[in-house]
């Protein structure tokens, strides 16, 4: 926003931001209470409820097959409140409206040479692109990590982006290696996205002499090491309990994948099954999608020479097509691939092709090119997304929201089985209502799902249970509630266990697809 823009017109700038955000917010909130209960929640939060309550460390005490940002950002906030999974959904719906503010500032700014009319009219536009693509909507209703980590990334490119324009870019180069060591500390994914980010500052305009770009290099590593320190910690405390939670249990996975969905193309397994799911999942499937990567294409090429006959000067377009290009490897890489793996690339296309549209702005026939594009993703986006929010009218009514549902539903837990551990895969509900559960099935019921293709001994060692362990893992410890339901057959060596014991099966409050098996006689303290 340039500084000599009038007071009357900042407020207005201000007044605007907020109205759109504020209004997005409320329909991402609507969403977010909605949502059923993932399995994908329950690693997040009962990892950061154990790391409260017992001062567990990740990886070393439970399994985490994540880094660990977002699990410390939950321990700090659950001692706020005791609705747990309420918490880390909103703290998901916050990120979100950061992604969508950020999107707004940034368009704002793209277009200084225009009337602010109309660059309201662009910011609010890009906003409902983002806010009406239905990959952005499937992310934000949950606790996990996508939204958190893709918003620290996007301000990271913002960073480093300004970092090449500005005069004093070792401050903003900084920041923009903080900003995405901590989005890799939180989804280690992106942490590919280093590399781009260091050719990138090859092509700042900013810095002219190599001196200058290898002390900008230095500084980048250096915030880099600062946001990771987290990490680093506990790579330095555990080091293989750290290489096996962020590499070794996907090498693991891997095997339980090819037997469990081996031949179902839409999870892909084989490059060309990756690639037949992203055709059919993510494009064919979702036209506001496949608007935004036509957009983006159609402006990479309509003048390709321009970008890259003048990459000093249009540095951004090639560091954002970098970002892509990294961002869609490490989508396809993990085996099998899933629906969400996808989301990140979708608020750096929608920032691509702000950037090319601006920077097309001093020629007219680029520019309209690129708004009339932006306007069509914009219409596809209110004209497919119209069913994503809104759904089912539970926003006014905070006693259906399905965060409080399942809070009640844990309290209706400790009512029944005391404050003893329960065995389960779905752990957020035990704590909810101020129980307890075994750290080794913190993470529901993935490490579960590689425990029979590691060593007893292994199994031991990095915290991780299968079911052949089961019996003489509890021979000492016997759970005070056995809660199934939630994991199909995976669920039925934990009701073997509970018949075997004499367990008697009941009714859990709130949860009508759940069952509860408690002892026939009370746990001996």
């Amino acid at each position: 926003m340039p500084a000599t823009l009038p007071k009357p017109k900042k407020i207005l700038v201000v007044v605007t931001a907020v109205i759109v955000v504020v209004a997005a917010s409320v329909l991402l909130l609507d969403r977010s209470v909605s949502s059923p209960v993932s399995h994908d929640e329950h690693e997040f939060v009962a990892g950061a409820e154990m790391v409260r309550l017992n001062g567990a460390m990740p990886y070393r005490d439970f399994p985490l097959f994540h880094t660990p940002n977002l699990v410390y950002l939950y321990s700090a906030l659950f001692a706020l409140g005791r609705h747990l999974l309420l918490i880390a959904r909103l703290v998901s719906v916050a990120c979100a409206a950061g992604l969508l503010a950020a999107l707004f500032a940034a368009t704002y700014a793209r277009f200084a040479q225009l009337g602010q009319a109309k660059r309201l009219a662009i910011a609010a536009g890009a906003v409902v692109v983002l806010l009406t693509n239905p990959q952005f909507a499937f992310v934000t209703g949950w606790g996990w990590n996508h939204a958190s980590s893709t918003l620290l990334a996007v301000l990271a490119l913002l960073a480093h982006l300004h970092a090449g324009r500005t005069r004093h870019p070792i401050r903003w180069t900084f920041c923009s290696g903080l900003l995405l060591s901590l989005a890799a500390g939180t989804r280690l994914s992106f942490a590919p996205l280093g590399l781009p980010f260091l050719i990138g500052i090859f092509l700042f305009p900013s810095l002219s002499r190599r001196r200058q770009r290898l002390g900008a290099v230095a500084v980048f590593i250096a915030g880099g090491l600062v946001g990771f320190a987290p990490t680093l910690a506990l790579l330095a405390s555990a080091p293989r309990a750290f290489f096996f939670n962020n590499y070794q249990f996907r090498m693991l996975y891997i095997q339980y994948a090819q037997l469990h969905y081996l031949g179902r193309v839409h999870h892909g397994m084989s490059l060309a099954s990756k690639l037949l799911y992203m055709r059919r999942e993510i494009l064919m499937a979702h036209p506001a999608t496949l608007a935004l990567c036509v957009a983006y294409v159609c402006m990479l090429l309509a003048s390709p020479g321009r970008w890259w006959r003048g990459r000093r000067e249009h540095f951004e377009v090639a560091l954002t097509l970098m970002v892509l290009l990294v961002l869609l490897a490490g989508a396809l890489m993990p085996t099998p691939v899933h629906y969400q793996y996808f989301f990140a690339l979708v608020p750096f296309l929608l920032l691509g092709l702000v950037i090319m549209t601006a920077a097309k702005a001093p020629d007219p026939g680029g520019r309209s090119r690129g708004l009339a594009l932006l306007a069509m993703v914009a219409m596809v986006g209110v004209v497919h997304g119209s069913d994503l929010y809104l759904r089912d009218g539970s926003l006014i009514q905070p006693s259906r929201w399905r965060p409080v549902v399942a809070h009640r539903a844990g309290q209706a837990l400790r009512r029944v089985a005391g404050g003893g551990k329960i065995l389960t895969f779905a752990a957020s509900y035990p704590l909810e209502g101020g129980g307890a559960i075994y750290p080794e099935l913190a993470n529901g019921p993935y490490a579960w799902r590689v425990g029979p293709y590691m060593t007893p001994e292994q199994r031991r060692r990095l915290q991780v249970l299968s079911a052949e362990d089961l019996e003489a893992f509890l021979r000492d410890d016997p759970p005070a509630g056995v809660l199934v339901g939630f994991e199909g057959d995976q669920d039925k060596p934990l009701i073997e266990y509970a018949r075997r014991h004499g367990y008697r099966r009941t009714a859990v409050e709130g949860l009508p697809d759940a069952a509860l098996w408690l002892p026939a006689a009370p746990a001996e303290p």
